[in-house]
Protein backbone atom coordinates (compact mmCIF):
# COMPACT_ATOMS: atom_id res chain seq x y z
CA UNK A 1 0.00 0.00 0.00
CA UNK A 2 2.90 2.26 0.45
CA UNK A 3 4.55 2.42 -2.71
CA UNK A 4 1.18 2.84 -4.40
CA UNK A 5 0.39 6.31 -2.12
CA UNK A 6 4.32 7.15 -3.13
CA UNK A 7 3.54 6.18 -6.45
CA UNK A 8 -0.16 8.30 -6.59
CA UNK A 9 1.74 11.35 -4.90
CA UNK A 10 4.41 11.37 -7.04
CA UNK A 11 1.96 11.72 -10.40
CA UNK A 12 0.19 14.09 -8.57
CA UNK A 13 3.24 16.40 -7.48
CA UNK A 14 4.18 16.32 -11.69
CA UNK A 15 1.20 17.09 -13.40
CA UNK A 16 0.29 20.17 -10.45
CA UNK A 17 1.54 23.44 -11.38
CA UNK A 18 3.95 25.53 -10.04
CA UNK A 19 3.33 28.14 -7.60
CA UNK A 20 2.67 31.22 -9.78
CA UNK A 21 5.75 33.48 -10.43
CA UNK A 22 5.30 37.30 -9.47
CA UNK A 23 4.04 39.06 -12.08
CA UNK A 24 6.63 41.63 -13.78
CA UNK A 25 4.46 44.75 -12.56
CA UNK A 26 4.90 43.46 -8.87
CA UNK A 27 8.71 42.53 -9.25
CA UNK A 28 9.01 45.99 -10.73
CA UNK A 29 6.75 47.92 -8.14
CA UNK A 30 9.29 46.35 -5.28
CA UNK A 31 12.33 47.39 -7.17
CA UNK A 32 10.80 50.88 -7.00
CA UNK A 33 9.44 50.87 -3.84
CA UNK A 34 13.18 49.49 -2.66
CA UNK A 35 15.06 52.01 -4.25
CA UNK A 36 13.01 54.86 -3.03
CA UNK A 37 13.36 54.05 0.65
CA UNK A 38 17.49 53.86 -0.49
CA UNK A 39 17.49 56.87 -2.10
CA UNK A 40 16.08 58.76 1.00
CA UNK A 41 18.09 61.53 2.04
CA UNK A 42 18.21 62.56 5.67
CA UNK A 43 19.24 66.16 5.91
CA UNK A 44 20.61 67.69 9.10
CA UNK A 45 18.96 70.53 10.76
CA UNK A 46 20.45 74.14 9.94
CA UNK A 47 20.85 76.57 11.76
CA UNK A 48 21.18 79.80 9.95
CA UNK A 49 24.28 81.46 10.57
CA UNK A 50 24.98 84.42 13.02
CA UNK A 51 24.14 87.29 11.81
CA UNK A 52 27.34 89.59 11.20
CA UNK A 53 28.51 92.62 13.42
CA UNK A 54 27.63 95.41 12.07
CA UNK A 55 30.41 97.81 10.68
CA UNK A 56 31.24 100.35 13.10
CA UNK A 57 30.12 103.92 11.73
CA UNK A 58 32.69 105.83 9.50
CA UNK A 59 34.49 108.79 11.44
CA UNK A 60 32.30 111.86 10.70
CA UNK A 61 34.45 114.06 7.97
CA UNK A 62 34.45 117.98 8.91
CA UNK A 63 34.62 119.82 5.87
CA UNK A 64 37.50 122.18 6.21
CA UNK A 65 36.98 125.95 4.47
CA UNK A 66 39.41 128.03 4.30
CA UNK A 67 38.56 131.47 5.24
CA UNK A 68 40.94 134.29 4.22
CA UNK A 69 42.44 136.98 6.16
CA UNK A 70 41.51 140.41 5.31
CA UNK A 71 44.40 142.72 4.67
Amino acid sequence: MRNVDSWWKQILKFFTPLPREKSKAAIQKEIYEKAWKESAVVLKKYDTPKPKKDKKPAAKKTKVTRIKKKK
